[in-house]
Formats: C-alpha cells, structure tokens, sequence
C-alpha cells in the first residue's frame, strides 16, 4: 500500500505566521480600507477569527453562507468574554430588517417568506421592484426578495450603524444588489472597509457575481501566499492555471489526462479511485448532467457513492416484510410457542427461513427480502475508506436505495439491531442523515469550502486554456484536493503549453 503523503500543516489555532501577523497589525494600526487575497487553504477564517478577537471595538462581518457564519461564530467562542461583533450574512440581515420594517416598506401586514425559486435580483432594472410589488401587495417576500427590501431600508437611513469598519468574506461572490448594500452600509457609519477573498474563484457567474467592482478594485491589497491544504505539486497547477503563484508543503500528485465521451471520463476515474488508495475522495464535474451520468456509472459498476442520506423513509416502515418482521417478533408466543421472548431480529428472520411455507400475508420474494436485509444490518461493519467500502458492494446492490440508507444509518448511529425492542425503538426515533463513506461526486460550484485528499476534476478546459471563466472554474476544481489531483480534459487535437506536468 502507498504511504499517505504528510499532509500540509494546519494552522496553529493560537498562532499566526508572519505574514498573517502583519495583517493582523495592519488592520489593528492603520484606519485604512484594504482587500485581501488569500489562495484556498490559507487560514483565511483563522485570520478573521484573530482579527476579531484582537479588536478594540465592534465590527460588522458580512459572511458569505450560513455555514461559514456559524464556523466563524464557534471560532469566536474562544474568548471567555461574549463577542460584541456582529456575524451576520446578507440575507439573514434582510430577513430581519424586513420583517422589522414591513410597515414602512409598504406591506398591508406582517409579511411571511415563501420559498420560490427566481433567478437573482439584477443591477439592470433597480432590483426589478416590478417582480416583487405583487408580492408586496399579498404580504409576502421571497429570499432574493429581502436583499431589495434590505437595500431600501439602508438607503432611508432608518437605522445607524455604530460599527467602526465592514468586514466581507468571500468577496468575489458578491453579486450587484450585495454590492449596493456595501456601499449603502458604508455610507451610514463604517469609516473603512475590509474585503477577503480570492478573485480567481469568482465562478459564480450565473448569480451575477462580480469579483471587479469598483470598489473592491480601488482598495489596497494584502496577500496571503501559503496553502495549510494544498501540497506543493497541486499548488503549482494551481497556480499556473490563473499565474498567482502560492506555496504549500512539499509533496503531492498531478497528473493530466485527455478524454474523448463521458464514457471515457468515467472509466479513466474509476482506475484512478481504485489506484490512489485515498483517505477521502471526490469527482468534481461542471454540470449537474455530468454528475447524474458519472454517478450512474459508478452504480453500475458497484462503486459506492457517499452523500448525506436522507431520514427513515416512510415507505421503509410500511414495507411488507418490515411490518410483519415488527409484529411477530412483538408476539413470538402466538405464532411459534417454542420462540422466546428475548428471540433475535436474525434470529427470528432465520426461523422464518427455515419455514416450509411463509405467512399468507408475507410474499415468498418479500419474505427472502428480509431476511436479507436482516442480514446486512447485522454485517454491516465501519469502512474508513473507499477501498474498503467496496466490499459490502455486492449485497448492498440488492436493496432499494432507502434500504441501503437505512442500513448505513442504523451502523453509524446506532449500532447492532439486536432485538425488536431496537428497531421499534428506531421507528419512533428521529436519525438525522450522515455522511456516508464513499466517493463524493458533485459540481465544482457545490465544492466550494469542502476538502479532500484525492480529488478527480472535470476541468473542461480546451487545450490551449485561454478562457477565463473556464481556467477559474477549473481552479477552483484543483484546489480541493490536498494531495492527489486528476485533471481530465476533453481532448481537441492538441495538447496544453506545459511542460512539467505528467500527461496519461
């Protein structure tokens, strides 16, 4: 077996590296507004979090997700004293001031948010005011809906802002409404401005984000320069990809690789999962069409996809064989008198095996069904990684897809089901999903902030590389990976200009 590569060091939760310390001083000395550009992997959120801590005074942060506001929230609970600051996002912010404000933003009652999905609120028409006044007039509101309404509260100026500077995250994914808010927020009391993040992962396109605003463009600029993620070998493609070059620890894998159909994508990442013996790996693809038809090879190939599986499903507990395994084991005395009250849930399924003839109101093929199942959940056992996750394949196959969920979620969360008083118990238990082993399959844009130490991109890029949008998506791709990365690119009769990179 290979040895796993040393992984590049993470940062020291109560240290910072020179560079980060210089931010750092800077930020607390000087009063004024700069940009930050921090490759993935830098300890970005590590340097806000000492930035905060640090503060003399409160600071308004805008994160860009729910996700990142509450990891930098947990972060920030180091310090004994409650934070003064404010850690919001943009729509959390709109959503509160929204329902705050509804009177004065013209609603005939306390409006309710409904769930619609619309593309995002653009630049072009003002925020397109028309799509929401019928809303409005039925006392409602939509997510994109709240950033309008947000943005006209601060231009009335209803509220001062006591925070002395703004602080955003991940700046290149904020989109033109987002943009007016800044700059409606500045001008409402902030004296500076702090933007982090990374233009070349501005991918975002389709939301109408824009990493080149003016006002992020005439700001000062900071550079973080080491990856905490990448080894070196993955940095250097990276960094050839968009010509900003970042450091990581010596180590890592690349390699580059031509394909012609899906069909051979499929097949060249399924000998490479099979080749790297990685502790955690991922396809990246650039559609969600690519995605459905990756992850249906892999299923016809028994090679086990992960993801989050969803709670018990209704249709599980309504399944014939699970109903009647559930009432003869609740009564093992009335239909077998020799079975006893402690009787097994295998055991009780291999009694019903060893039947000549099952009950009337179990079919033969459903009985056969349980007892399977029966069995699996007794051998189901932990697969720390893909290799082996792949032995348990072959059964598993043989279930719907909620019965395999249901197996995997009774092994991570509860253990052995060793009687009937468990799976009752169970029925009437709320399981939250779980991450499943296996290989991750979803699109570059979904990967944004996850890891993973071997990672296959379906980078997309013609051969010459000279499209932007493509080489930042492809990027973005590359610098998920902390040891292992294979690029596969649709071949078009030439090759990349690189010349110390590996070619299959």
């Amino acid at each position: 077996m290979k040895s796993e590569p040393d992984l590049a060091r993470q940062p020291d939760p109560d240290t910072l590296t020179d560079e980060q310390e210089s931010l750092k001083e800077f930020f607390l000395t000087s009063n004024e507004s700069f940009r930050v550009e921090a490759p993935p992997g830098s300890g970005k959120t590590h340097l806000l979090k000492h930035l905060l801590l640090d503060a003399p005074h409160p600071q308004l942060v805008c994160m860009f997700s729910h996700t990142a506001q509450q990891t930098l929230a947990r972060r920030l609970m180091v310090s004994p004293e409650p934070t003064p600051h404010r850690v919001t996002t943009f729509h959390s912010m709109a959503m509160k001031l929204t329902e705050v404000c509804w009177e004065v933003l013209g609603f005939p009652s306390k409006p309710h948010h409904i769930h619609l999905n619309e593309p995002p609120v653009t630049a072009e028409d003002e925020f397109q005011p028309q799509r929401i006044a019928a809303r409005r007039a039925r006392a409602t509101f939509t997510y994109n809906d709240s950033l309008y309404y947000l943005l006209q509260v601060l231009r009335r100026k209803l509220f001062r802002l006591r925070y002395p500077a703004l602080l955003v995250d991940e700046y290149q994914d904020t989109n033109a409404v987002q943009w007016a808010i800044i700059e409606a927020l500045m001008a409402q009391g902030p004296q500076r401005l702090v933007l982090l993040g990374d233009q070349h992962q501005c991918i975002y396109q389709f939301l109408s984000a824009q990493a080149d605003h003016p006002l992020a463009e005439g700001l000062t600029v900071k550079r973080l320069t080491y990856s905490y993620r990448c080894l070196s070998r993955v940095c250097e493609l990276a960094s050839y990809l968009v010509g900003e070059p970042f450091r990581g620890n010596p180590g890592g894998t690349v390699q580059l690789h031509h394909f012609q159909r899906v069909g051979e994508f499929c097949e060249r990442a399924t000998r490479l999962l099979r080749t790297r013996e990685a502790r955690s790996a991922a396809i990246l693809c650039r559609t969600n069409r690519m995605v459905d038809d990756v992850r249906a090879y892999l299923a016809a190939n028994r090679i086990p996809v992960a993801g989050k599986t969803p709670p018990l499903a209704v249709s599980f507990w309504s399944h014939p064989a699970v109903t009647w395994a559930i009432d003869f084991l609740e009564n093992p005395l009335l239909r077998w008198p020799t079975a006893l009250p402690y009787l097994s849930l295998s055991q009780g399924f291999r009694t019903l095996e060893a039947m000549e003839r099952p009950p009337a109101t179990l079919p033969s093929e459903e009985a056969a069904r349980a007892i399977q199942f029966a069995r699996a959940v007794q051998s189901m056992h932990d697969a720390p990684t893909v290799r082996d996750s792949l032995e348990l394949v072959d059964f598993l196959l043989t279930f719907p897809a909620d019965w395999v969920d249901f197996i995997h979620t009774l092994k991570t969360q509860t253990g052995q089901i060793r009687s009937h008083a468990d799976l009752l118990r169970l029925r009437d238990t709320k399981i939250e999903p779980y991450k499943s082993p296996g290989v991750e399959v979803l699109t570059i844009h979904a990967s944004k902030g996850r890891e993973w130490q071997h990672v296959i991109v379906d980078a997309g890029l013609p051969a010459n590389a000279v499209w932007a949008q493509q080489k930042f998506t492809a990027y973005v791709g590359v610098t998920r990976a902390e040891a292992f990365v294979d690029v596969l690119c649709p071949y078009f009769g030439n090759s990349w200009d690189i010349d110390h990179f590996a070619f299959d």
